[in-house]
């Protein structure tokens, strides 16, 4: 079974609010998996353990992250049932994230990186000479290069699913 992560680039209001202004699609690359979040598909010397998820996550990543925990017990995309939430938990497949939310069970190791950070890894020496195909992250890294020369901190956070 593959292992894919789920990203989205945020930048910081200066309100302090975090707004996700994209999802980017990074493609499948277990190096860098690795290197963002220890232990993930590789693990180097250079790697970062894995933070979690921030507890300020702009709105869309939220929501993509969780599922909203609802009194109705019908179906509906985005939305579990108290009762099937606490069962989730309890089993531990999950866990809350606030009062009202808890995380999809099928993502793990979630967490974030500034955009130092990920220059800083898509600079490491053997990454240069060894993988050649890390356009959709050098990319996304000018992306966020761009919001912070208009003043904005600015952050890619990330899961990982299998």
């Amino acid at each position: 079974m593959g292992c894919d992560i789920h990203a989205f680039v945020e930048y910081q209001y200066p309100t302090k609010n975090w707004c996700s202004f994209a999802d980017v699609d990074l493609g499948r690359h277990y190096g860098i998996f690795g290197l963002l979040s220890k232990g993930v598909r590789s693990e180097f010397y250079e790697s970062y353990p894995a933070k979690g998820a921030p507890a300020d996550l702009g709105h869309r990543a939220l929501s993509e992250f969780t599922y909203f925990v609802t009194d109705r017990t019908e179906y509906q995309e985005g939305y579990i049932s108290k009762e099937d939430a606490e069962a989730s938990v309890a089993k531990g497949y999950t866990e809350w994230v606030g009062d009202r939310r808890i995380r999809r069970s099928d993502w793990h190791s979630a967490s974030w990186v500034t955009t130092n950070q990920l220059e800083t890894l898509l600079s490491l020496p053997f990454v240069v000479k060894e993988w050649k195909d890390l356009e959709d992250y050098k990319a996304t890294l000018e992306m966020m290069k761009c919001f912070q020369s208009h003043g904005f901190e600015c952050r890619l956070v990330f899961w990982f699913d299998n």
